[in-house]
């Protein structure tokens, strides 16, 4: 099924529920094996994260000339 989602695609966009993060990582693995750039975004519900702000945080290494 990812395969047929992503043929063509030019970018993906990875919702993660901030009360299951380990289970937005198969989607982070594949984006990232198909080299199709992706952006992680966190569903905070009712205004607020189910865990700690700074572990959402990390390096985003972006391609030299990109925004």
């Amino acid at each position: 099924m990812w395969d047929d989602l992503s043929a063509g695609a030019l970018g993906a966009l990875v919702i993660l529920d901030s009360a299951r993060l380990d289970d937005c990582y198969p989607a982070v693995d594949y984006f990232e094996r198909l080299g199709l750039p992706f952006v992680v975004a966190v569903n905070a519900f009712n205004g607020r994260l189910a865990s700690d702000r700074r572990r959402y945080a990390g390096p985003s290494p972006s391609p030299t000339g990109s925004p």
